[in-house]
């Protein structure tokens, strides 16, 4: 668990700088695959990272992204930089087991489909000192179910999936509100903050290989004071492989 400070509810928070440790199975490896560790992400339309807490996805880097009109248009010139390379990657679902914070393991059945979502290309950032360079990546609009057979999480939404370096390894994040979930999974209570999220990250490897992690993010949802920032707050709820 971390607390960290956050700016006033934007309609996409692109710009937190805060990480939160990645949680896994106790016999769990790390959730990302082979390819390079996903960026963090917070519980807004930009989603969550693969650790399911907060990202910050543009930062000092490449601000100027812009959508694709197709799935055949390549993104800063990298060949493999596709929306189509991606959807080729997604499996028709992806099986593992869940295992809460506290309560026992279930199987968790999870399917990803792209249903014509926006497109969108982030350019490469080549830094003259101070931010790191950062690699061009391509980014999908995609719709997830998300079930465990313990009826904690029956849950179908929006997310995203994201290719870097045209890897096969996708990075999946998304987000709902606590007010949307369908399974009997029941909110950590977090006082003092009237807006709690489901972050949901992880990674979509090759042979349907999938890791990740599930967190509550609190949040205030009233203006700060002039001068202040609102501050929010994490909780692991638990992680699947």
């Amino acid at each position: 668990m971390r607390t960290s400070l956050r700016a006033a509810p934007l309609v996409v928070l692109v710009a937190c700088t805060s990480t939160v440790p990645t949680i896994t199975a106790p016999d769990a490896a790390p959730p990302p695959g082979a390819d390079a560790s996903p960026a963090d992400a917070s519980p807004a339309d930009a989603g969550p990272a693969a650790d399911g807490g907060p990202r910050a996805d543009s930062g000092p880097g490449p601000s100027a992204s812009f959508p694709l009109a197709s799935l055949d248009d390549t993104c800063d010139g990298v060949a493999t930089l596709t929306g189509r390379s991606l959807v080729r990657l997604l499996a028709v679902k992806y099986d593992a087991t869940y295992t809460p914070r506290t309560g026992a393991a279930t199987p968790l059945e999870m399917k990803v489909k792209y249903e014509g979502g926006a497109i969108v290309c982030f350019p490469h950032f080549k830094s003259n000192g101070g931010a790191p360079d950062m690699p061009a990546r391509i980014e999908l609009a995609i719709r997830v179910d998300f079930e465990t057979d313990d009826g904690t999480f029956k849950e179908d939404f929006d997310g995203k999936i994201t290719s870097r370096f045209g890897g096969t390894t996708l990075d999946l994040s998304a987000s709902l509100p606590i007010a949307r979930v369908k399974g009997r999974y029941v909110a950590t209570p977090m006082p003092g903050f009237d807006k709690i999220d489901l972050g949901i990250g992880g990674t979509l490897g090759p042979g349907s290989a999938t890791s990740g992690n599930v967190m509550q993010w609190g949040t205030i949802s009233a203006p700060p004071q002039p001068g202040q920032i609102n501050p929010g707050k994490t909780e692991p709820a638990g992680s699947w492989k």
